[in-house]
């Protein structure tokens, strides 16, 4: 099991998908939990956040966005977060997911 894990602010954004950006040192953290195989441009990088206790963990997908920011922070949609039960400043345990699915190509 991975226990590679780091703290992030949320930040929201107005993009209109439902992938997180985040910061270089996140970046790190997060491509350093998939394969080599699985790094490619085109893959996606699933991570848990966990930020209650009495909730269960929500996912983000991460597809490589990486933002400039002194602090380490993730970007999200602000809809999507607020579904999610996320609000804007809350402190958050990033943890990344081994890849499960091995990406294809056409």
């Amino acid at each position: 099991m991975d226990n590679r894990v780091a703290l992030a602010k949320v930040s929201f954004t107005d993009v209109s998908h439902c992938f997180g950006g985040v910061t270089k040192n996140l970046a790190r953290l997060l491509a350093s939990s998939s394969s080599s195989s699985s790094t490619s441009d085109e893959s996606v990088v699933v991570f848990e956040l966990l930020f209650d206790k009495s909730l269960p963990p929500v996912y983000v997908s991460w597809s490589g966005d990486v933002i400039s920011s002194p602090v380490d922070i993730l970007t999200i949609n602000a809809d999507y977060a607020a579904s999610l039960g996320l609000t804007h400043g809350r402190e958050v345990v990033v943890r990344p997911l081994p890849p499960i699915i091995t990406p294809c190509q056409r």
